[in-house]
């Protein structure tokens, strides 16, 4: 019997380009010692060269955060200066300042956290609760159609917000290249300019995110600071976001560092804005033949002490096929358990693995309680040489620096699996994931509850989708007056239906529809030919004795407001009342000496509608006035 000779091979493999490198996300906190500095000069430019006075404001600082924790903080500055801090931003001040060169910094202590904001169940999307000063486009941070029309893209389909927010971070961070050399670009590009061009720095990337966020009602917020890059080893500035989740608070994005929902301890927040490309300082000064020039701004960072490492989430790794042969496709599964009873954001990495058939990172969000599987495909190499069998090692490791590992056996030997095997066998392992389609419409419309048949009625309805697929062809009708529109996710419109009415009650019926959904608002209105503004009752003493004094009670109600309600008695002007809304009693205090020789007296009721249109009411009550000396009697009748 001929005995064959097999040699067995373990074949070492190299680490993947952009497996992990040296970072500090394995720690619950870092003592940091930050400095900022940043300087000018004052130049005479002419004769009698002076200046009265200058002033720096300073913009960017460490401040007490969720985040971060300031120890020790020192302002200071080169001459001395006046120093103050207003709030967001601290005032240097210098009094009859020489020519020169001056500094102004800030010197600080402090512990930044690793930081997760727990959010431990589903918010709905599209939300209801918004922050308006954070969903609208600003400078840089725009949005046109071509972004919304992609976040609508990614968003079809979900009705949980951190899958929006997790799902819009990937699809950026994965379709804008970020280049290195263009860290130091002075120029910050339009977010619009960003997705048109697939490509920008930290504060563009984000500022596209904070874009695409805004487009679907999501309130997002752009953040100034710095952190550590292991490029380089040196901390630098950074911009990311921060995503607002109604009932949780901010939740940060660091679309660059692919930290979708937590930061790692080296990110120092300096300033929240509503848009990038806001200067670090500026200057205000007095003077005459001076000018000033500014100078680079200069921040750095090191690492006082480190605080514990963690280790937040378990995963296991698993090879669905353990043999194959040359030029195999093998499936690498990757089983997340996150045992918290919050969303879990993370990302894992292929460190060593032969050839690959897709990006070798993958970022995930752990669902609370859950268990996830994620999927690579590794092929092995087409030459083996006959008589060996190859050993490897695959291993995956999260963004904390834990790594499993399997190994696969490999040999000419061996079947070969084709790529459509693999797929299949991962097809069998996944639970495929199925979208919620929500299809909510929300109708509300409002008309004046009262109006004159003299106006033009007007009813106004605001329409909004409240699912998360855009709705087409809604029909929105008053009667025979149709109006049909289209909603994206998260997006409002307004229709104004013109109204003939008639005077009387009217109830009006407005409805939209969209494909078998109905959603309907009813609305009472009153059409007025006057304010309706009437004397319910008058009271007063009948008979009363000269030179007495009286109350007159007036019990007034109209149907709509009147304004500069004027009251005359007799023609004399006794009470002004500026508005009427419902129903008013009115006592007018009265002599019966002015009454004297009359069996009567006159109300006079002037007053305007809502849209200044004057109307006028009169009136006649009997009064008899006794005890009436006869001179007066006489007097009377001579007046008449």
């Amino acid at each position: 019997m001929k005995k064959t000779l097999i040699l067995i091979i373990f074949i070492l493999i190299l680490p993947l380009a952009n497996a992990q490198l040296i970072d500090y996300n394995n720690y619950n906190n870092l003592n940091l010692n930050f400095n900022l500095e940043g300087g000018f000069s004052i130049i005479p430019t002419g004769i009698n060269s002076e200046i009265e006075d200058l002033e720096a404001f300073l913009t960017f600082f460490p401040q007490d955060d969720n985040q971060q924790k300031v120890l020790k903080i020192n302002f200071y500055s080169q001459p001395i200066s006046e120093i103050r801090q207003l709030g967001e931003e601290v005032k240097y001040y210098w009094k009859d300042p020489s020519t020169g060169d001056f500094i102004f910094g800030v010197d600080a202590n402090l512990v930044v956290n690793n930081v997760l904001v727990i959010v431990d169940e589903k918010v709905p999307f599209p939300i209801e609760e918004t922050i308006e000063e954070y969903t609208e486009p600003t400078e840089f941070i725009d949005i046109t159609p071509e972004i919304s029309a992609k976040a609508q893209e990614l968003a079809t389909g979900e009705d949980d917000l951190y899958e929006v927010a997790f799902k819009i971070a990937t699809w950026v961070e994965q379709n804008i290249k970020y280049d290195l050399n263009t860290l130091t670009a002075e120029t910050v590009q339009k977010s619009s300019w960003v997705l048109e061009n697939k490509e920008g720095v930290c504060d563009e990337l984000t500022n596209l995110f904070i874009s695409m966020m805004r487009s679907l009602g999501i309130p997002a917020r752009f953040v100034s600071g710095m952190a550590y890059t292991n490029i380089d080893h040196k901390w630098g500035p950074h911009g990311w976001a921060e995503v607002y989740f109604p009932g949780k608070g901010w939740v940060p994005f660091d679309v660059t560092y692919r930290q979708f929902g937590w930061l790692d301890p080296t990110h120092i927040k300096l300033k929240v804005s509503e848009d990038s490309g806001q200067s670090t300082a500026r200057y205000s000064w007095k003077s005459h033949n001076t000018r000033i020039e500014g100078k680079e701004i200069n921040i750095t960072a090191n690492v006082g002490a480190k605080g514990n490492k963690i280790s937040p989430i378990l995963f296991s790794i698993r090879l669905l096929v353990n043999k194959a042969g040359p030029g195999s496709y093998i499936p690498i599964e990757v089983e997340i358990t996150n045992n918290y009873d919050y969303y879990f954001p993370t990302l894992f990495t292929v460190t060593k693995a032969t050839e690959l058939t897709e990006a070798n990172s993958k970022a995930v969000l752990a669902k609370p309680e859950k268990t996830e599987k994620i999927f690579w495909i590794t092929k092995i190499p087409e030459n083996l040489e006959e008589g060996y069998i190859y050993i490897s090692t695959i291993e995956v490791a999260d963004n904390f620096h834990n790594n499993k590992s399997a190994e696969i056996t490999y040999s000419r030997s061996f079947d070969t699996i084709t790529l459509n095997d693999a797929e299949k066998l991962i097809n069998a392992s996944e639970n495929e994931k199925k979208k919620i389609i929500s299809k909510k419409l929300d109708l509300k419309c409002s008309v004046q509850l009262y109006s004159y048949v003299y106006e033009n009625l007007t009813a106004e309805c605001n329409l909004k989708n409240m699912g998360n697929i855009n709705l087409k062809d809604i029909k929105t009708c008053y009667e025979e007056d149709c109006k049909t529109i289209e909603l994206g996710i998260a997006q409002q419109k307004r229709i104004l239906f013109d109204l003939e009415l008639a005077k009387g009650q009217h109830n009006i019926e407005i409805s939209s529809t969209f494909n078998n959904h109905k959603a309907t608002e009813t609305m009472s209105l009153k059409v007025l030919e006057n304010p309706g503004l009437t004397i319910k009752d008058v009271s007063y003493p009948e008979s009363i004795n000269y030179k007495e004094e009286f109350n007159i009670t007036l019990y007034l109600i109209t149907e709509s407001a009147v304004k500069d309600l004027n009251i005359k008695i007799n023609d004399n002007n006794v009470i002004n009342i500026p508005e009427l809304e419902i129903a008013k009693t009115v006592v007018i205090l009265a002599n019966s000496e002015a009454f004297s020789g009359k069996d009567n007296f006159v109300l006079d009721l002037e007053f305007k509608d809502s849209n200044g249109i004057d109307y006028n009411i009169t009136s006649s009550y009997p009064i008899e006035i006794t005890n009436v000396p006869w001179y007066v009697k006489i007097l009377d009748l001579l007046s008449f």
